[in-house]
């Protein structure tokens, strides 16, 4: 198809600089749906450049987004452009220096992986964002099987097929923006960015947060209706989740599920079984391994290789935009599952995606073979590590892990076998180096690959989602105490029992810590945690703490008599109390500069005074 119109010599991404500031900002502002060829090689060779020049400290890009026609007419067909495409997706997710997204429009496909990787998002009440490519008969690509799967219950699936919309509010209040900012304060936000001499993170937090808002979500948000969406998005098929919504579609105050059936109808069957599939197997991959799969998923689409449902769904919605695709197959009932398999099978090994994983191969033209199990960057500061409602679970009922469930969460990085373990430790010894990929190569000639148990708790992770995704605490008790009636879940007896026999003080101030830290640094949760842990100490609301290690632990009689005894006796107003800062001169101060690190020593402690 002719590429009519279009200016070959318009730059496509421009950056300025100022100082140790380096702004990139991506121009096709008339092509809203997907990140153009030169735009992807043009950013990846600047940041590359960025990365290795240790005068520039922090990187600022901005978007208004792309075209999902370079699929259609060729400016995109190139091999080696969609390599480079999910190379920028990974190297971004890795970058070494602090980067800042502002996004004041349209965001949806290519240019969305690539903004919302960095280290800090901020957006605004103008932008739209959606994972649309269903409809188009694409799946979820760049990196979104890793964000999409992380996302809070099944929300991933429910966006994923059905390209619902999310508003800046609620990008952040589901972690895949760091910041709000309105619109009318980014003239001057953008001014205080390009007068920082740091790319220290405290610090552009701390300058971002000057500007930005509290997020509080519309009554009629999306994320307001999650237990509905859990509960139909956490069925087995594409076939079920429809019915499940139909189910829920035909009751009173549920008309908001009309146009989401519209349009799960009117997608590619084809490409809604491919997106369901690749964001469960999301949740056990690791970044790395979720892009490998997915570029494999993009060749074999592109190829034809079951389908040409992606063609006609560019044709159809956005080059004759006559919005009637002719998927084929036509429907669900007709997609051969086995087909499906045919678009995840590796690609030849000359093709495959090769990973940046060291400083050796960390080129746009790399070529070097890369190992299959790869942690993210940083999992201290990357705001993809989510586990869905895992937490809130594991807070409250006081479940136990083992080592392997450990490593599928995130919460641990390697696997090894007791019986290795006596020879890691000596290798360990013997290095002479601290460098992360050596560690790392190290440990894994011990590790092994982790395979859930059978009857792993985490295997019910769509029950958990489901019963701790609700508003209280008495309603997750509720939740549980449903799903535990029906047949096959004896499992949630002993877990129902321990929430019953727990602090209803302790329950509600657990769950409101875990979901407050959201929206938290790893900072501010330290400094509450500490507020927390000082108030209960004092006895501000209960002496809850003090019964719990009496009766548990000293007198051992198992019988804690919990004061208030039940959860509707816990006053919600004095919960506040425990949350409330204390005094000046207690507070927690963190450490973040070298001139506040504490020392070890006793006596320069921030409460020697207290200790008199």
């Amino acid at each position: 198809m002719a590429q009519e119109g279009r200016n070959i010599d318009e730059q496509v991404v421009v950056g300025e600089q100022k100082g140790s500031v380096e702004w990139a900002i991506l121009k096709r502002t008339r092509q809203l749906n997907t990140t153009a060829s030169e735009e992807v090689l043009k950013l990846a060779e600047d940041l590359e450049t960025w990365e290795k020049d240790d005068k520039t400290k922090l990187i600022v890009t901005q978007s208004a987004g792309d075209d999902v026609q370079m699929f259609y007419d060729g400016q995109f067909s190139s091999l080696n452009d969609i390599y480079t495409m999910y190379w920028l997706c990974y190297h971004i997710h890795t970058y070494k220096k602090t980067q800042v997204a502002i996004v004041d429009g349209i965001c949806n496909f290519g240019s969305a992986s690539l903004m919302f990787a960095m280290k800090f998002s901020v957006v605004t009440e103008k932008i739209d964002f959606a994972t649309l490519e269903a409809s188009l008969g694409f799946h979820t690509d760049c990196g979104f099987s890793y964000i999409h799967s992380r996302l809070p219950g099944h929300l991933g699936e429910f966006l994923a097929l059905t390209g619902t919309r999310l508003n800046g509010k609620e990008l952040v209040a589901v972690g895949m923006a760091t910041h709000f900012v309105p619109s009318a304060k980014l003239v001057d936000l953008v001014a205080r960015l390009w007068s920082l001499d740091s790319g220290d993170m405290d610090v552009v937090r701390s300058t971002i947060e000057e500007f930005s808002e509290k997020v509080e979500l519309d009554k009629d948000s999306i994320l307001n209706k999650l237990s509905i969406i859990d509960k139909c998005c956490s069925k087995e098929s594409v076939k079920q989740i429809i019915q499940e919504f139909e189910a829920e579609g035909s009751k009173e105050g549920n008309e908001w599920v009309t146009p989401i059936m519209g349009f799960l109808k009117q997608s590619s069957p084809t490409g809604l079984k491919i997106n369901l599939r690749s964001i469960r197997e999301g949740r056990k991959q690791t970044l790395a391994e979720c892009l490998k799969k997915e570029f494999r998923v993009s060749v074999n689409i592109l190829r034809g290789t079951i389908s040409n449902d992606a063609y006609e769904g560019a044709r159809a919605l956005t080059i004759d935009k006559d919005n009637r695709p002719g998927w084929n197959p036509a429907t669900l009932d007709e997609v051969d599952d086995e087909k499906i398999n045919l678009v995840f099978l590796p690609l030849e090994d000359d093709i495959e995606l090769r990973i940046p994983e060291t400083e050796d191969n960390r080129s746009v033209r790399c070529t070097t073979d890369a190992p299959s199990e790869v942690l993210c960057c940083d999992r201290v500061h990357c705001k993809l590590f989510y586990m869905t409602f895992a937490g809130e679970f594991l807070a409250l009922t006081g479940a136990i892990l083992n080592g392997k469930e450990l490593v599928a969460l995130g919460m641990a990085t390697h696997f090894v076998p007791l019986d290795k373990v006596w020879d890691l430790m000596p290798r360990l010894a013997r290095l002479d180096s601290g460098d992360t990929d050596v560690v790392r190569s190290t440990i894994e000639e011990f590790s092994e690959k982790v395979d859930l148990d059978e009857d792993s708790i985490l295997n019910k992770q769509s029950i958990i989602d489901a019963c701790f995704s609700k508003e209280s605490v008495k309603q997750i008790i509720q939740a549980f105490e449903a799903e535990g009636s029906k047949e096959g879940n004896e499992w949630i007896t002993p877990i129902l029992k321990r929430l019953k026999e727990s602090s209803p003080t302790a329950l509600k101030i657990n769950l409101r810590s875990i979901r407050e830290a959201r929206n938290q640094t790893l900072g501010d949760c330290l400094k509450k945690e500490f507020r927390i842990t000082v108030n209960i100490m004092r006895s501000t609301i209960s002496i809850d703490a003090f019964e719990g290690v009496r009766a548990l632990t000293i007198a051992k009689d198992n019988c804690p008599r919990w004061n208030p005894a039940t959860l509707d006796e816990v006053d919600d107003e004095k919960i506040n109390l425990v949350f409330l800062p204390l005094e000046d001169d207690l507070e927690l101060r963190i450490p973040e500069t070298e001139e506040n690190k504490w020392e070890g020593k006793a006596e320069t402690s921030g409460f020697a005074s207290v200790r008199g």
